[in-house]
């Protein structure tokens, strides 16, 4: 159903926001026009693409034309006209449903064959709702005649809308709330404390006790030496395991590498040794690997049974980086992801050997950063080729590509990112490199 790197097949599975001069429309993944531009603004969309036989894609769209917000879906059809739409206070793509000047809690539904609105009926009481800042979309709040509460991501009302003012503190998973009754002259009158611990689930691949000793080089101690037929050299070093052992000889200074308790032999050819993160998954330990270095050339050991052999591809530079994720569709915070780069004559890549890299770059880029951003003549673009998410954007633009929507797939996801072009005007990009947009 889906071509991964060329876009869309010949039968449309869903349309994206598409913008040419000043006005906005929808197209196919190809770039064809489906829905002509003629929107002042595409505020925010959902895609549900069509998953199997005549099921319809569940995708809308809020777009803006002067000063009304409207909902529509794939075909241009517009929905309910009864209620205003609003833009969110203090987040560019949020928007509320409104009904006789108050805002309510309710979302569309496609269900039945028709597009519903979801929720509490009853909730259209509030003057004004957004997004308590700096709390990464756990708490909202929420007004009514100047008066401030507020509710958790869930729609559960943590502290009742009867306060002046609220600030928080936090603990670990535990949030402690100030709520205050001000005076006339915004004096403090009256202070209110409300708690809530939260327990979110950690972010997925990411250990909940991450060991943060797995990059530091350990001196093994006598004891162990010993055990390990290692006793005659004065240094031997490990990675939080204990085997493999880095041992350094006591005359050449060169390093080995052994695997076994009571190595025969060690091979000290090497200026250094070293361990490397690439991948976290799910509730396992970090992965890693063991990088040498050797004159001037850096390389990485594939274990073998009980022995550490070099791969034959050898580099200028191995470097360990990490990036922070974040799941744009998920209240659970940002959380830290390693991964490995490499350097072949003055130009960055990344190979797949037999560990875990997943992403394989070609050796063409002056760096990698985030990564899969890659940087070529100081422009920004993205080489992904992991699969059931890839991701080609030539690096073509003078902002680093800002992740904007994630969409899921029947099979893997896909994604529009927000880039800055070389006219430095803001445009959208497709996964594949399309530009979302055509000047006039």
């Amino acid at each position: 159903m889906f071509l991964f790197g060329k876009g869309q097949n010949k039968k449309d599975l869903f349309l994206l926001p598409y913008q040419v001069g000043d006005k906005w429309g929808l197209a196919d993944t190809l770039g064809n026009i489906k829905v002509k531009p003629q929107y002042d603004e595409m505020i925010d969309f959902s895609i549900e693409p069509r998953k199997h036989g005549n099921t319809p894609p569940y995708s809308f769209y809020y777009v803006r034309k002067n000063n009304e917000i409207f909902f529509i879906d794939a075909g241009n059809n517009r929905y309910f006209k009864d209620y205003e739409i609003v833009k969110s206070q203090n987040n560019e793509r949020g928007v509320f449903f409104k009904k006789n000047g108050k805002i309510g809690i309710q979302s569309p539904f496609f269900e039945d064959g028709k597009w519903k609105l979801v929720g509490d009926p009853s909730s259209y009481k509030y003057d004004n709702i957004y997004t308590y800042p700096q709390t990464n979309s756990l708490f909202t709040f929420v007004e009514i005649n100047k008066k401030e509460g507020l509710m958790f991501y869930n729609g559960e009302i943590i502290i009742p809308v009867e306060y002046d003012s609220i600030s928080y503190t936090k603990s670990q998973d535990v949030w402690e709330f100030s709520a205050y009754q001000l005076d006339g002259s915004k004096k403090i009158t009256q202070t209110k404390k409300y708690t809530k611990r939260i327990d979110l689930p950690p972010p997925p691949g990411i250990l909940k006790n991450k060991n943060a000793n797995l990059l530091e080089r350990k001196e093994m101690d006598a004891l162990y030496k010993e055990s390990y037929n290692l006793i005659n050299y004065k240094h031997v070093y490990y990675y939080r395991d204990r085997i493999p052992a880095i041992v350094k000889d006591n005359n050449s200074e060169k390093f080995g590498i052994v695997a076994t308790f009571k190595p025969e032999k060690i091979d000290f050819l090497y200026d250094d040794i070293f361990a490397v993160e690439y991948h976290v998954s799910g509730e396992k330990e970090r992965y890693k690997a063991y990088a040498f270095k050797k004159g001037n050339s850096y390389g990485l050991f594939d274990r073998s049974e009980n022995k550490y052999l070099p791969y034959p591809d050898q580099y200028d530079l191995i470097e360990q980086k990490y990036y922070t994720a974040n799941d744009i569709n998920s209240s659970a915070p940002p959380y830290e992801m390693p991964y490995l780069v490499f350097s072949k004559k003055n130009k960055y890549g990344a190979d797949n050997f037999n560990i875990k890299l997943f992403n394989m770059i070609p050796f063409e880029y002056d760096d990698i950063i985030d990564r899969n951003i890659i940087i070529k003549n100081k422009m920004f673009g993205i080489w992904d080729n992991t699969p059931f998410r890839m991701v080609h954007i030539a690096p073509k633009y003078h902002s680093k590509p800002k992740l904007i929507k994630e969409i899921s797939l029947p099979k893997g996801k896909t994604f529009v990112f927000e880039v800055l072009n070389k006219e430095n005007k803001k445009i959208w990009v497709y996964r594949n490199g399309l530009e979302l947009y055509k000047g006039l």
